[in-house]
């Protein structure tokens, strides 16, 4: 049991790993609450029925926090390349796997791209500017991957290079999340991703205009 503000209350005993994850899933409800700037540790002990000391045996301040939460993000990204790869069958599926997942991401994390773009990290410490570019580096390396593969395949055409593609599925990405975002949810998100990835399928295709073959 543990005391905050007089009142007794029961905190789940959990290992370090597993309590420092609960920790940063917090984190992240928090900042798509309220923006990364108005985390505090008080209020995220709170969120995780602990008193503020239990929260610092975890995290020694709110900047190991935010650093934490960047590398859960790399990890989730990780996660979601992965499991495209075991659900398609080809490249291209493997791609429109890979385009579900990361719009699903976003709409059910809001946190993700509150951090990502917040002044916490572009103005507060250019290390964690660091940290979010080599994450995101890591998945576009991930997405080139897939590209190659499916150039090696015949499925996808050679004559964009695979950085440059992997560039534009992120773009897709981006632009869907926001205006989702934007519209409060009232843009169809499955709908306009369905769409938007059989034009970007056709693009991608060796037959289509432009290919060098």
């Amino acid at each position: 049991m543990i005391i905050h503000n007089g009142a007794v209350m029961r905190a789940e005993k959990l290992d370090s790993s597993t309590r420092r994850r609960q920790i940063l899933e917090a984190a992240l409800q928090l900042i798509a609450e309220a923006g990364a700037n108005r985390l505090n540790m008080a209020g995220l002990a709170r969120r995780v029925g602990l008193v503020t000391s239990g929260l610092y045996r975890h995290f020694d301040s709110k900047d190991a926090v935010l650093d934490a939460a960047i590398g859960l993000i790399g990890q989730r990204l990780q996660s979601e390349v992965e499991a495209a790869r075991q659900e398609g069958k080809t490249a291209l599926d493997q791609l429109r796997q890979l385009l579900r997942r990361h719009v699903a991401l976003i709409r059910t994390n809001a946190g993700i791209p509150r951090l990502v773009f917040s002044e916490a990290v572009f103005s507060d410490d250019p290390s964690r500017r660091q940290n979010i570019r080599r994450v995101i580096e890591r998945y576009m390396d991930q997405i080139s991957a897939l590209i190659h593969e499916g150039q090696k395949s015949g499925q996808i055409r050679n004559a964009d290079p695979r950085r440059a593609v992997a560039v534009r599925v992120l773009a897709l990405v981006q632009t869907i999340a926001i205006l989702w975002r934007v519209t409060d949810g009232r843009f169809d998100v499955t709908r306009h991703t369905h769409k938007s990835w059989e034009i970007f399928e056709a693009m991608l295709r060796p037959d289509s205009t432009g290919d060098d073959a």
